[in-house]
């Protein structure tokens, strides 16, 4: 899978949020694909447990 480029930039927060805490949120608007970033974390991870 590949995100666009307009959530690249929240999944590169967003890994870098992991590296501090345990938690992280993604604040976007309706329609913009917070989903598809959730989806490529957990495709990165496949040997982490997630709750979405």
């Amino acid at each position: 899978m590949q995100i666009l480029d307009h959530n690249l930039k929240a999944y590169k927060a967003l890994i870098k949020s992991f590296k501090k805490a345990n938690r992280a949120c993604i604040v976007h608007p309706t329609g913009l694909g917070k989903s598809y970033i959730a989806y490529q974390l957990i495709a990165d991870n496949p040997d982490s447990t997630f709750l979405v």
